[in-house]
């Protein structure tokens, strides 16, 4: 197996972190199974369905009003 090198920001190698322990896994698994799905998807097209769902994604200004949505509701919940 080869061994591969990344460089990231404290910021978004803590959000890695936190995303890892709520899934309960690694961050090198995360990274192997990310990068698997890469290579599964070189030198194909995307079927009809991924493409639609590309095209309708929403931006990352509407996931992160819809996070802090959710995190608000949870925190009135308590």
């Amino acid at each position: 197996m080869k061994d591969i090198t990344i460089s990231v920001d404290e910021d978004l190698l803590r959000k890695a972190r936190q995303y890892a322990d709520e899934r309960e896994t690694t961050l090198e698994a995360l990274i192997v199974e990310h990068l698997a799905v890469l290579a599964d998807r070189a030198g194909r097209r995307l079927t009809a369905r991924e493409q639609i769902y590309v095209d309708c994604a929403p931006s990352e200004e509407v996931k992160a009003a819809l996070r802090e949505d959710f995190a608000s509701e949870r925190h009135k919940a308590r």
